[in-house]
């Protein structure tokens, strides 16, 4: 009676000590991924970040140049934008 306790106390263990090592695994995968994306963030937030000073460049080059009108229109334009670039930066760190 005591062996087969003692059996199945034994498998029970190996079972647990396979699950873990199989989390490990999981968790080392995981992690990997994690650090994957959010270098694949910083990169973007990167361009992001140089695109819109380009932008800010641009505008205040463009914006000399235009009557009022002409100036409203391409802000809308440039919202538009910021608000696709920001739409593509939360897909990515979601």
């Amino acid at each position: 009676m005591e062996q087969t306790a003692l059996k199945n106390l034994e498998d029970k263990l190996e079972q647990l000590l396979k699950k873990y090592q199989l989390l490990q695994k999981e968790n080392k995968q995981l992690k990997n991924s994690l650090s994957e994306t959010e270098m694949a963030l910083a990169k973007s937030q990167k361009a992001y970040e140089a695109l819109q000073l380009k932008l800010d460049a641009g505008i205040i080059r463009a914006t000399r140049a235009m009557d009022e009108h002409q100036q409203q229109l391409l802000q809308n334009r440039i919202d538009q934008y910021l608000k696709e670039i920001n739409k593509c930066l939360t897909l990515l760190e979601a």
